[in-house]
């Protein structure tokens, strides 16, 4: 398997040329079945998807799936880990992300050569941002999601942030005094409160300590707005290939069942319940379960090109 870490540098053209996005893109031996375009969630790096050390590879996802024949490129979102943070960052939105990301990919496709179906999977907040992606680019053939949905986490939010569920102009209106009143700035290092940690904790001491190895700054309007029902409603509704769904026994958001009521329209939906699995699937022996049940979905879904723009 071959590991490269790769530089991709927006062109001319679109709305942040030469803002620049670090990725790490992991090769098969062989010609890849399909890209994974991965996005790690609130308050972690591209690291996430490449846990351990060259003595511990139980926890890496773009091991298991680069075993199974998969190119996986692990991208830190704007304002993340070694990408650069945008220009007016202060009112760069969650729409603007999936916009870069949009770019990102058509780079990282350039640069690389790789031609093959992409699979944008998210995990947590980075599931958002490809619902967003996919809702306003069509960039993959599937879309992936661990611990993600769009159903939001009504009971994180204040009394006046939850005033804003269902309404998506007001949430867009006013994202950035929704995130000035919370965390007081736009980009902010992860902070888990006490009696919290359990969330984002793995299935032991080991596993915990790798999954800190990817704790990195909070996109805090990435954060605001996937809290909120309804904040993206209708990139959900629009959402056309088949889905992926995946949730720990134990996680924090709605479970897979409840949550596919938002994407009504996909082709293909497939639900997946981890056992004495928590939020941060990949810190568990579950791990093994995902990307089996991943591979096979995606030998299923990956024929002809990505779904189109419905009229």
């Amino acid at each position: 398997m071959r590991n490269a870490a790769l530089r991709l540098v927006l062109p001319d053209g679109c709305d942040w040329p030469g803002l620049a996005l670090l990725a790490n893109l992991h090769l098969p031996e062989g010609l890849p079945r399909a890209l994974l375009f991965c996005l790690a969630g609130g308050g972690a790096n591209r690291g996430y998807f490449n846990l351990g050390d060259a003595a511990d590879r139980q926890f890496s996802f773009a091991d298991r799936m680069t075993q199974a024949g998969f190119a996986v490129a692990a991208i830190d979102i704007p304002g993340v880990g070694g990408s650069e943070t945008p220009p007016d960052f202060d009112r760069f939105s969650p729409r603007d992300a999936a916009a870069v990301l949009h770019s990102a990919l058509a780079v990282l496709r350039s640069d690389t050569g790789l031609a093959v179906p992409a699979i944008g999977v998210g995990h947590s907040m980075g599931g958002m941002l490809i619902i967003l992606q996919q809702a306003h680019y069509r960039d993959f053939q599937g879309v992936a999601l661990f611990g993600s949905n769009a159903s939001g986490l009504d009971w994180a939010l204040t009394e006046a942030e939850r005033s804003y569920a269902h309404d998506e102009a007001a949430v867009a209106r006013d994202l950035p005094a929704l995130v000035a009143a919370r965390f007081g700035s736009a980009f902010d290092p992860m902070q888990v409160k006490p009696g919290a940690g359990a969330i984002f904790a793995g299935e032991s001491a080991v596993a915990t300590q790798w999954l800190r190895t990817a704790r990195d700054r909070l996109f805090n309007a990435g954060a605001m707005q996937s809290m909120i029902p309804g904040s993206l409603a209708s990139e959900a509704g629009a959402i056309r290939c088949p889905l992926f769904l995946a949730s720990g026994d134990n996680d924090i958001g709605a479970p897979p069942r409840l949550a596919i009521a938002a994407f009504p329209d996909v082709s293909d939906a497939t639900l997946l319940v981890l056992p004495a699995t928590g939020h941060n699937h990949f810190g568990f022996a579950s791990i093994e379960i995902l990307c089996r049940q991943l591979t096979r979905w995606i030998d299923r879904i990956v024929k002809g090109p990505p779904d189109e723009i419905a009229p």
